[in-house]
């Protein structure tokens, strides 16, 4: 199977040595327990909210101000990013920002700049946090049929972040402790059943008779939002009652065991009727009709990427025949089953494949990509290469085509044609960890190992190797005596976790 995750250095390209020590093999987060790694962000979170709070149990949640706010987001984020599975791959990325830029574009003014992420776990669950964080799970993208089904989860998260309903909430109910809010939040993003429920009602318990969870005024006021911004994104609303259907039918099917999402919104019959209500009185509007392509490839990458490649090679196998009255193959079937070749290894048959569906669709640039990447893995440089800059004359802002097109001349030794291409990837998608990487690694090949040892020692905080990010940046502080900033950064960077660790 080819390497889909930056995560371990086997991910190194073939007969490529480091330039600097790569510190130990990293831990993946999904080596823990979910228990486990739900009682150790509750721990965390519990600790490293209390300081800015004022102390678990004696000041509540309703002094946060937006500044306290945003310091807890970007804490939770850390600790988020160290004990959760996050789906990296640039692409995906870049789709569900682009997603989430676009509801932006329409919303009210807001506090925060936003952050989107893909938490590689297959349950109907998303939720806002703190700050302008946006986690959408796996397993509810896999749920929707529709990109706009997608988009109206997110204008509805997007609605509760910036009308501060977490922060409204604990203000509303003076017994909700910061303690509480962290149990909460945990609950809701462990996704683990019964486990994130008896936290939750154990937070809320011990005399505490408040919970935090959205008010039906709330919700209304997120789907009213939602409502809006979806129409003025000329998108059809309609989807929105598609979606809250899947939510009533994940209720009945999980009803011994809430889906998470139900956690903090409850009552998908009560807002399927506020919704249709809203969609009758509103304006009779004609939609555009909405490209299924980019949602439908998103659904197929992910499934690449987080299922079993032999079990999903069989799968997709029995799918991707035409059926009875079809003439050709679904093209986005076939789409789906080279990405499972690709992930078995079996290039010349993801090259086959592939192949069928770009004679299907002649005019979809990233597919070039795809095809590059399938080169690219096996080790054909030279035609993976041409593809990329053929992709990327089509379509300059694809952050994938960037992303593996630096891969390539990396791979070639020409590291400043990479590094820039890297260094604009990072501007685009800053929340892509796997960045700090490349980059620190094509900065020690051209001589600046401070610089190199300093953006390994944010991949590494990122990828929770602890004792490896604080390798890099002690080294990057004992080579940067005559630089002050980057000195200072490194410094700023082991005092952020010499203060988590002390939690």
């Amino acid at each position: 199977m080819s390497c889909l995750k930056p995560l371990h250095k086997t991910c190194l390209p073939t007969g490529k040595q480091s330039p600097l020590p790569a510190g130990r093999p990293l831990r993946h987060p999904a080596r823990l327990g979910w228990a486990g790694r739900l009682v150790l962000l509750v721990t965390l979170l519990a600790q490293i909210l209390a300081p800015a709070c004022g102390g678990l149990g004696v000041r509540t949640a309703h002094a946060l101000s937006v500044g306290e706010e945003q310091e807890i987001g970007e804490k939770l984020l850390a600790i988020v990013r160290h004990n959760f599975s996050l789906v990296e791959e640039p692409d995906l990325l870049q789709y569900v920002t682009g997603l989430g830029n676009e509801i932006l574009q329409k919303a009210d003014s807001h506090f925060f700049k936003h952050k989107f992420f893909i938490v590689d776990k297959n349950e109907f669950n998303a939720f806002a946090a703190p700050s302008g964080l946006i986690f959408v799970y796996t397993g509810l993208i896999d749920a929707m049929d529709t990109e706009d089904e997608l988009v109206s989860v997110m204008a509805h998260e997007t609605g509760h972040v910036i009308h501060r309903h977490i922060a409204q909430q604990a203000e509303k109910s003076k017994a909700i402790t910061i303690a509480t809010l962290a149990l909460v939040l945990a609950g809701i993003a462990s996704g683990s059943g019964d486990v994130g429920s008896a936290l939750i009602t154990g937070g809320m318990a011990a005399g505490q008779t408040a919970q935090l969870k959205y008010s039906r005024q709330d919700e209304e006021e997120a789907d009213r939002v939602g409502y809006d911004y979806m129409r003025a994104m000329n998108r059809n609303p309609v989807a929105m009652v598609g979606m809250l259907r899947k939510m009533h039918r994940e209720n009945v099917l999980n009803s011994s065991q809430m889906p998470p999402y139900l956690l903090t919104h409850p009552d998908p019959d009560l807002r399927m009727s506020y919704i249709q209500d809203l969609l009758e009185s509103g304006p009779k509007t004609t939609y555009p009709a909405v490209d299924p392509f980019p949602f439908q490839r998103l659904k197929y990458r992910l499934l690449s990427i987080t299922k079993d490649p032999a079990k999903l090679l069989v799968h997709l196998l029995a799918t991707s025949r035409p059926t009875a009255g079809e003439t050709l193959p679904d093209p986005m079937r076939l789409y789906g089953l080279s990405q499972a070749y690709l992930a078995n290894a079996q290039f010349d048959k993801a090259q086959e494949t592939l192949r069928k569906v770009m004679e299907i669709m002649p005019d979809r640039s990233i597919l070039r990509t795809d095809l590059g990447r399938i080169f690219f893995e096996a080790g054909q440089y030279e035609k993976a290469l041409a593809l990329f800059r053929q992709a990327r004359d089509l379509r300059p802002d694809c952050a994938y085509t960037a992303f593996y097109l630096a891969k390539t001349l990396e791979q070639q030794g020409r590291y400043p044609e990479a590094l820039a291409l890297y260094e604009e990837i990072l501007q685009a998608l800053p929340t892509l960890s796997r960045l700090h990487y490349q980059i620190g690694q094509i900065m020690a090949h051209q001589g600046d190992k401070a610089a190199g040892h300093y953006q390994l020692g944010l991949y590494y905080w990122f990828e929770d190797d602890v004792e490896s990010a604080r390798f890099h940046l002690k080294e990057t502080m004992r080579l940067t005596a005559d630089n002050a900033d980057l000195h200072g950064k490194a410094a700023d960077m082991l005092a952020k976790i010499k203060k988590l660790e002390k939690m």
